[in-house]
């Protein structure tokens, strides 16, 4: 898939009720990229290691239809799902994010009187306001969700056990010996 086709007329996109899916390689996506890479305390060539891993999914698979609703509003869903490629900032090693995301969007005008009205509408606070747009990059605004969503600082949801072994105290503490002194 080319980028090029990643751009949409997305107001004829929802009035035809079109659907596009694909994949995308984490190479498509430069600045998630570099975000994936600065999460890495040694280099972003770990990051690309980790990429080339057989157990880490290195692609965003993503799904986009159009719609248009009954009250003439231009509706475009968004699902992304991927596993990114990162490293668990307690203990450094590497580990997958896994993402399953999925958007609405209102093609509306935006103007300072518009946003008044969008409240009105009864879409739901889930639902974002994009402008029409005759040549709309999905692929950044697939990139844009995704750098969303990435966490600040991915931990795994477990306990680290190098992280738990240095702060359960099961290191040897070398003042023991002077607590058998004081006991003499």
């Amino acid at each position: 898939m080319t980028t090029q086709s990643l751009q949409i007329n997305n107001v004829e996109f929802a009035t035809r009720g079109e659907r596009l899916q694909g994949t995308l390689r984490l190479a498509d996506l430069p600045r998630l990229g570099e975000l994936l890479a600065s999460k890495n305390p040694a280099s972003e060539q770990a990051v690309k290691d980790l990429a080339g891993r057989q157990d880490v999914v290195s692609e965003v698979a993503f799904q986009l239809g159009g719609e248009k609703d009954a009250m003439d509003q231009y509706i475009l869903h968004l699902s992304i799902q991927a596993n990114l490629p990162t490293f668990c900032q307690r203990c450094l090693k590497g580990m997958k994010i896994p993402m399953n995301l999925n958007f609405s969007y209102l093609i509306a005008k935006v103007d300072d009187a518009a946003l008044l009205d969008v409240d009105e509408l009864a879409l739901g606070d889930d639902v974002d306001v994009q402008p029409p747009d005759q040549a709309m990059s999905v692929l950044a605004l697939i990139e844009d969700e995704l750098i969303m969503a990435l966490p600040i600082a991915p931990a795994h949801d477990f306990s680290c056990t190098d992280v738990q072994k240095m702060q359960s105290g099961d290191k040897h503490n070398p003042f023991a010996v002077l607590k058998d002194l004081l006991k003499s």
